[in-house]
């Protein structure tokens, strides 16, 4: 499982983890395929391209699951994070400008030929922002009423029924939020502080917060992206405007 540890992006977002015990540079299959503007939906464009180019889980890609309060009613959406060979060969195959883009970026990126002052520095990845559970499931809400002993008692039976059912999903969502955050040699010393960290630390407010965080990550790579290409058009403008002076 890829140990997400820090992230730098200018197109893409990539990331330091760990494969197969070794500390690579990832990218993630999703945000490469929305830059890439796929046609196809993601779960079927990153399947194919594994089965026809033959690429390995635990080699060339790792499969990360989504923690248990993101997909609540529906089937899980795994998420994928490449190596940054595997992302060239995607770029490339993609055969679009866009794709040729991306390669090129990649290239980059292994090379360390990105002016560092073009890009932001290497930051700890934030934990997804917590949000006020009461408020979210009682906001705009109307003020409780009195019921009879008869209501009131089929309403604790639903309530009770409907935490039981929270507890199943919040004790998934902590399980793997632990495979995601420990490594094997971790979880197998009792001993080893990590997974008793990664257990305390989660909070429900986390775990709602999940899918937001994720999505807004996309949104501010899509941004950083808009902004790099008007910063460069700016630049481009500026010194053909001082050319123009000069001649």
């Amino acid at each position: 499982m890829a140990d997400f540890v820090t992230g730098t992006s200018a197109l893409i977002p990539v990331f330091t983890g760990t494969l197969s015990n070794s500390t690579v540079r990832l990218c993630d299959a999703r945000a490469l395929h929305a830059f890439m503007q796929v046609k196809r939906d993601f779960a079927t464009w990153v399947k194919a391209r594994i089965k026809k180019y033959g690429f390995i889980a635990g080699s060339d890609y790792v499969e990360v699951f989504p923690k248990s309060g993101e997909n609540l009613g529906g089937r899980p959406s795994i998420d994928y994070h490449l190596t940054l060979d595997m992302a060239k060969e995607l770029s490339m195959v993609e055969n679009n400008d866009m794709g040729r883009q991306a390669r090129r970026y990649f290239i980059a990126c292994e090379g360390a030929a990105l002016d560092p002052a073009r890009i932001s520095p290497a930051q700890p990845a934030p934990e997804p922002a917590s949000i006020d559970v009461r408020a979210l499931l009682l906001s705009g809400q109307s003020e409780p009423v009195q019921l009879t002993r008869l209501q009131q008692a089929a309403l604790d039976r639903h309530a009770w029924m409907l935490a039981h059912e929270a507890y199943e999903l919040v004790r998934e969502h902590i399980e793997r939020r632990v495979a995601h955050n420990s490594t094997p040699a971790q979880r197998s010393n009792p001993a080893n502080p990590q997974v008793y960290e990664v257990i305390q630390s989660t909070t429900l407010g986390n775990a709602l917060a999940h899918k937001h965080h994720a999505q807004i990550n996309h949104i501010l790579g899509t941004s950083r992206f808009l902004k790099s290409l008007t910063d460069n058009f700016f630049a481009d403008m500026s010194n053909a405007s001082q050319e123009g002076g000069a001649a």
